[in-house]
């Protein structure tokens, strides 16, 4: 699992995104502060690969079957890589789309 409060990680990860997505994951890392403050035991590697294998499926409007096939044109290696790197935006995502819902 990637660090995502550390800078050097974060910008090799995003080395070619935008302002906007930085502070995105910015967020995220906040969410998932958040969470295992209120949470007790919280931690991104306790989510569940089929809550990450469908989140990542409604982001990228495909099937949870087509993960695996979908992933390297992403940037992962594989699904299982995509699923285990979204265990650690999930936090995030849930709390921006709670935000905008709301």
């Amino acid at each position: 699992m990637p660090d995502l409060s550390d800078p050097d990680t974060v910008a090799f990860l995003l080395g070619r995104e935008t302002a906007a997505d930085r502070e995105a994951v910015a967020r995220c890392a906040a969410a998932n502060t958040t969470v295992r403050d209120q949470v007790r035991d919280f931690s991104p590697e306790a989510i569940g690969d089929d809550v990450a294998r469908r989140t990542l499926a409604r982001l990228w409007r495909t099937g949870t079957d087509a993960v695996e096939d979908s992933a390297p044109a992403r940037g992962f290696r594989n699904g299982a890589d995509a699923i285990e790197h979204m265990k650690g935006f999930l936090a995030g995502f849930v709390a921006d789309t709670s935000e905008r819902t709301a």
